[in-house]
């Protein structure tokens, strides 16, 4: 199997934070649809698979994402596996370019890369008025079995319309 230029970076990634997904994971990682879901059971590891799948992207300039969950706990989920990756592992937090907030409690949860203008936020779907207005490069949809149906079709389908964003 031939990798594309941008599995060779998410590889080489992953590679970085010692993360070796199971063949099946892989599966997800290899993917090139723009819209995917893992339809898989319990402990599969689709936290983990999911957030390390968007943490390469998050290096990449002029970018805008999302974790959505129904509610600030579920979503944080994956951006404690970010934050833990990238912010400590990596050190990143140490780079006085890089803003982060991480607060559950309040539901105040980001990391923003100020030198290549990316953003990364969690969001909740309580209050789906605050899910309004964005123009998103993609979209984590934490625990989207439980998601309404108007989550995905009123708030965050459009917000991906503009540049073409990516929902997982």
């Amino acid at each position: 199997m031939q990798l594309s230029a941008e599995g060779l970076y998410k590889a080489a990634y992953f590679n970085t934070i010692n993360y070796t997904p199971h063949p099946a994971q892989m599966l997800y990682h290899n993917s090139t649809a723009r819209f995917r879901f893992a339809n898989c059971g319990r402990r599969f590891g689709k936290t983990f698979m999911a957030a390390r799948d968007l943490e390469p992207k998050l290096l990449k300039p002029n970018k805008h994402y999302w974790i959505v969950g129904p509610t600030y706990d579920l979503a944080e989920k994956e951006f404690r596996v970010i934050w833990q990756d990238m912010i400590i592992k990596l050190q990143l937090g140490k780079d006085k370019s890089v803003q982060k907030v991480y607060n559950k409690r309040q539901g105040d949860m980001f990391i923003k890369f100020t030198d290549r203008n990316t953003l990364l936020e969690v969001r909740s779907a309580q209050n789906p008025e605050n899910l309004v207005g964005e123009s998103l490069d993609g979209v984590i949809m934490s625990e989207a079995a439980k998601h309404t149906k108007e989550t995905w079709e009123r708030y965050i389908r459009p917000a991906l319309s503009d540049r073409k964003g990516s929902a997982d």
